[in-house]
């Protein structure tokens, strides 16, 4: 995908307790103290301060607020109040891959649009589906610029959770 991406770091305070996050966003891991490493299947962005997270097939809703240097964390409607004590800092990474190349639904539900085709160019953040679910219309956005590889599903039909919608090439 290219080289020159910058592998992240903060730290927090939670509970009196430190905590260093390292994560490579196009590598979909985060690594939290040096021990424990997670790996990130899918991240759908449904507002600015909401995502929806596979992390390792489980699923989680994160709701983020932050004032200042104070983060008030939601996840699955639990909160969670942490303090960043330390600058970010930023280290190039090369070999960078995208977290996925495929526009899945975070959850089940009907697929009412269908913005694309096989074989168009598309960039990175850019609407290829509609599904409706729960009554909400979520846009699914493409996670890389390139193109459409296949479409695996028709406008009227359910989706699964997770299942690829449309398939992407990463822009060469």
């Amino acid at each position: 995908m290219g080289v020159g991406g910058k592998m992240k770091e903060e730290v927090f305070s939670y509970k009196g307790k430190k905590y260093k996050v390292k994560w490579e966003e196009r590598k979909g891991e985060v690594i939290i103290n040096e021990k424990k490493k997670y790996k990130i299947k899918q991240i759908t962005k449904l507002t600015d301060n909401i995502l929806v997270v596979n992390v390792e097939d489980k699923v989680y809703t994160l709701y983020l607020e932050i004032v200042g240097e104070e983060y008030f964390l939601f996840v699955n409607g639990v909160s969670y109040f942490l303090e960043k004590i330390e600058k970010t800092t930023y280290t190039k990474t090369s070999s960078l891959k995208p977290i996925s190349t495929s526009v899945t639904s975070p959850m089940p539900g009907l697929l009412v649009k269908l913005l694309v085709k096989e074989g168009m160019r598309i960039t990175s953040g850019e609407v290829v589906a509609i599904v409706e679910a729960m009554k909400m219309e979520n846009e699914l956005r493409s996670p890389i610029t390139g193109v459409v590889k296949s479409v695996n599903a028709k406008e009227g039909e359910q989706v699964q959770a997770f299942t690829p919608i449309v398939e992407l090439e990463p822009k060469k």
